[in-house]
C-alpha cells in the first residue's frame, strides 16, 4: 500500500541521515555511506521489517514461510506479530509452531503456557499447549530427565482425558518407565471408555 511505501521510504531517510553523520565527509567515508544507503533501502523495503503489516499481512506471509519451511525467519516475524496483535489467537500458534519446528521445545512450552493461561477455553492454544508438551516431555525423557518427562505426559492426561491418544500416550510412557501396573490401568481405562462410546454410536 502506498502507506506502507511512504512509512519505509521515511526509514530509509533516517538510516541515511545517521550514517551520514556517522561517517562525514572524506572519500572512503563517502563509499561506506552510500553502501549502508543500498543496505538499508533494501532492508526496509522489505514488507516484513516495516511497522504496517496488517493481520492478512501476517496470515499471508505466514503460508509462504510455513510452505518454504523458513522457521527462523517465521520466529523473527511472529514475535513481532504476538506484540502487536496480542490478542489474535493465530498468531501465538504460528510462533508456537515456528520454535518447535527449530526443536526449542523449552522455549515454546514457556511461551505457550503464558498464553493457554490468557485463552483457557479456546480449542486451538489448548491443543498447541497439549501438543507442545509433548513434544517438549519426549524430548525430555529422551535427554535423561526422564521424570520431567513423565510429569508433562500426566499433566496433558489431566488437562485433557477426554482424548483416547493422551491415555495411549501416557500409559506408553509409563510402560517404558517399567510402571507397567500403572500403565495397564490407564491403557485398559482409556480403552474401556472408547470401546463403551464407539459402541453406543453403533447403536
Amino acid at each position: 500500500t502506498l502507506q506502507l511505501l511512504i512509512r519505509c521510504m521515511l526509514r530509509s531517510y533516517l538510516y541515511v541521515l545517521y550514517y551520514s553523520l556517522l561517517f562525514g565527509g572524506n572519500k572512503m567515508s563517502t563509499k561506506i555511506l552510500l553502501l549502508f544507503i543500498l543496505i538499508s533501502c533494501l532492508i526496509t523495503m522489505q514488507p516484513e521489517f516495516c511497522s504496517s503489516l496488517s493481520k492478512e499481512d501476517y496470515h499471508k506471509i505466514y503460508k509462504e514461510l510455513v510452505e518454504k519451511s523458513n522457521w527462523i525467519k517465521g520466529e523473527d516475524l511472529f514475535r513481532k506479530a504476538v506484540l502487536e496483535f496480542p490478542d489474535e489467537v493465530s498468531f501465538h500458534t504460528a510462533l508456537n509452531l515456528f520454535l518447535i519446528k527449530q526443536k526449542k521445545y523449552q522455549e515454546a512450552y514457556i511461551m505457550i503456557e503464558k498464553t493457554y493461561s490468557r485463552f483457557p477455553q479456546n480449542r486451538a492454544i489448548r491443543d498447541a499447549y497439549i501438543e507442545t508438551m509433548l513434544s517438549y516431555g519426549w524430548h525430555l525423557y529422551k535427554t535423561n530427565k526422564k521424570q520431567e518427562g513423565v510429569n508433562l505426559y500426566k499433566k496433558v492426561f489431566e488437562l485433557d482425558s477426554e482424548n483416547e491418544w493422551n491415555y495411549y500416550h501416557y500409559g506408553s510412557i509409563l510402560r517404558l518407565e517399567k510402571r507397567f501396573e500403572e500403565a495397564l490401568k490407564i491403557l485398559e481405562t482409556g480403552y474401556k471408555n472408547f470401546q463403551d462410546q464407539k459402541s453406543d454410536a453403533e447403536q
